[in-house]
């Protein structure tokens, strides 16, 4: 395979290059430095990996190297993830002796393996940028020891479940600290339980939306991966909807 051929990370789990794959992941989030603005994130891929500051980031140079002169949909979806991703993880608020804990363990290979597989699988199976940046803020909590990693890594999946519409209904109930549903919204609510992340008490006995309750997990993802962030600026790839009305 040639040196800058992009492979997905799946492809990636099933050959010898993983530890390739994940160095250079590591890299290109901790050791390179741009500035990523939202007029770049605009930009479609073909035009943001030639001649802004993405064009020199390792990973993006081997994607757009490996598939500029072909269709290849899925691997310009999950460039164009990891760019928001880039960018969320950019605007974290980091624990400076944390951070500096957490970049010298990536020193170790088997963990920084463990640590890029997760977030590239995550990031491959994630439908939206809109999603990347909310995993990028669960990642700078999982840094910052706010989560354990087994939470970030069922928080991840959880995410990845979350049907997308939901979204807005979990901002409400985290905005007002009010974590049941202040009305039934049978809809909304089933889109939460399905992901594991709310629950209705004395079930099936009970009528939903009367016990209808946001459990650890849900309250969590609200607080470290969707409140105050930069997540207000409409994506050309997100569907309009009610979690996108409020921008």
């Amino acid at each position: 395979m040639k040196q800058d051929e992009y492979q997905t990370p799946e492809e990636f789990n099933q050959s010898d290059d993983m530890a390739v794959f994940s160095k250079k992941l590591a890299d290109t989030i901790f050791e390179t430095e741009i500035d990523l603005t939202l007029d770049i994130l605009q930009k479609p891929f073909d035009a943001l990996a030639s001649g802004t500051v993405l064009e020199n980031v390792p990973i993006i140079k081997s994607i757009y190297a490996g598939v500029k002169n072909v269709i290849a949909i899925r691997e310009w979806a999950f460039a164009k993830k990891l760019v928001h991703f880039l960018y969320e993880f950019s605007h974290g608020q980091f624990d400076e002796e944390k951070i500096h804990r957490h970049k010298e363990r990536l020193r170790k290979p088997k963990y920084r393996d463990k640590v890029m597989e997760h977030v590239s699988t995550m990031l491959d199976k994630l439908i939206s940028t809109y999603k990347a940046r909310i995993l990028a803020r669960l990642y700078v909590a999982y840094i910052n020891r706010h989560l354990e990693w087994v939470e970030f890594v069922d928080l991840s999946q959880c995410l990845d479940q979350l049907n997308t519409g939901a979204i807005q209904f979990l901002r409400e109930l985290g905005s007002t600290n009010r974590w049941q549903s202040p009305r039934t919204r049978r809809n909304e609510e089933h889109l939460l339980i399905a992901c594991g992340i709310a629950f209705t008490q004395n079930e099936p006995y009970s009528v939903i939306g009367e016990f209808f309750m946001v459990n650890d997990l849900g309250r969590k993802l609200y607080i470290h991966g969707i409140a105050n962030a930069t997540l207000d600026v409409e994506d050309n790839d997100e569907p309009e909807g009610a979690y996108l009305e409020d921008h």
